[in-house]
This record gives structure tokens, sequence and C-alpha cells, in this order.
């Protein structure tokens, strides 16, 4: 099954300092959160 969100982390984004990647990862997971809400009409 394909991955339906618009973006997803790969390892290849990654800039291998570790507290940079941690919030790269963490944003990943805000886009993907807003996503998932708007299509469920949350927002």
């Amino acid at each position: 099954m394909p991955d339906r969100h618009l973006f997803t982390w790969r390892p290849e984004y990654s800039v291998h300092i570790d507290a940079i990647d941690r919030q790269h990862q963490a944003l990943v997971a805000m886009i993907r959160e807003l996503q998932e809400a708007m299509e469920e009409g949350r927002i």
C-alpha cells in the first residue's frame, strides 16, 4: 500500500547531526498531522 502522506522522512534527508535530524523529523510529523486534520475536516 503506497504512503498517502504528502511527505515522508527518508534517511537520505539526514544531515547527520542528531539534534537537527530530530527537529526535521518532528517537522515531518507535524506536516503529517496537519494533513490528517485537513483530510478529516478538523481544520
